[in-house]
């Protein structure tokens, strides 16, 4: 809710997968997970405090290619082979 607004219903973990996350000269081996969830469709989103802006896509229309966490890029790949729309 802090950051866009929207309240999630129907939370699952989908998985998680070991990174490296570089911050100021040092960097530490994190463990990232990732969950599903549901909003309902009468909600709108809007950037609120460290959000820039709110953009929806469908996973098809994601490029793993420019996501920022090879973790993420993961993430992406098991949700699209759960059958993920």
């Amino acid at each position: 809710i802090e950051e866009t607004g929207l309240r999630i219903d129907n939370v699952a973990f989908l998985c998680s997968f070991p990174n490296d996350y570089a911050y100021q000269g040092v960097t530490y081996g994190v463990l990232d997970f990732y969950f599903t969830a549901s909003i309902d469709a009468a909600q709108s989103a809007e950037a609120r405090d460290e959000v820039e802006s709110v953009v929806w896509l469908k996973p098809a229309e994601v490029d793993p290619a420019e996501l920022c966490f090879p973790s993420l890029r993961h993430a992406l790949r098991a949700y699209r082979e759960r059958g993920g729309c």
